[in-house]
């Protein structure tokens, strides 16, 4: 499997973007998947260049999962606008949460090792429990509470 550089990537986005080609003539005349293409149309809309500079996963919660799970079960948008909305990569792993859900299997947090964040707690004061709010806030980590709850030794 050939792998494409960011410059390749923001070159065929650009082409779709900008000049108005369709995702299945540049696919064709580049040699990849038209699904490809368009997760790399859908990552530069949502995050700009630096969803080709981007290395790794995005740890996320299994709250988090199951949410986008959910509103996709319920109808609340496609494989694609649920991608879209929650920064989901790719469609693929989407698929793969909403396999593991309808199998009834637990959707862990990621970025944890698997471990629940729940059973790593300690009891917090109120003058601790606003310090931890106020560091999500201050550093935009509304949503990653894996990383707080690591942070500060708590339970999610």
């Amino acid at each position: 499997m050939r792998k494409y550089s960011v410059e390749d990537k923001l070159r065929m986005v650009k082409l779709v973007l900008e000049e108005k080609h369709s995702i299945a003539s540049i696919a064709a005349s580049e040699g990849i998947h038209p699904t490809t293409l368009e997760e790399w149309v859908r990552n530069y809309q949502v995050s700009g260049i630096q969803a080709f500079h981007k290395k790794g996963w995005t740890k996320r919660t299994s709250a988090e999962k199951e949410v986008s799970v959910q509103e996709y079960l319920y109808g609340l948008g496609s494989l694609r606008d649920i991608c879209k909305k929650y920064k989901i990569s790719s469609m693929r792993t989407l698929r793969q949460w909403i396999s593991l859900y309808n199998g009834h299997k637990k959707l862990n947090d990621s970025g944890t090792g698997g471990s629940s964040l729940m059973t790593k707690g300690r009891k917090t004061t109120f003058e601790e429990r606003v310090e931890i709010a106020s560091y999500c806030i201050s550093h935009d980590h509304n949503y990653n509470y894996a990383e707080a709850s690591e942070k500060f030794k708590v339970s999610y």
